[in-house]
């Protein structure tokens, strides 16, 4: 639940991925994205906090990559 908080709060307010992984650092959760086999594109997110980890869809349906990165670029867009 505290992931989800976080994740809300800074996604409406972060313009990048850099700005976002360091709000959420320091609310110790920690982000990992996996790759699909042997690529460097981005398949998924996970989020960690407190030893627990989940997945971005996992969190909430609207906290999966895509859906994330699509509303960075929206908040860069509209500043």
């Amino acid at each position: 639940y505290e992931i989800y908080q976080a994740l809300k709060a800074e996604i409406a307010q972060c313009r990048n991925w850099k700005d976002l992984l360091a709000h959420l650092k320091k609310q110790d959760i920690d982000v990992r994205f996996k790759f699909k086999s042997n690529s460097q594109e981005v398949q998924g997110i996970i989020f960690e906090k407190n030893g627990y980890h989940f997945n971005g869809s996992k969190v909430d349906r609207g906290f999966s990559y895509s859906k994330i990165d699509f509303a960075l670029q929206q908040n860069n867009r509209e500043h």
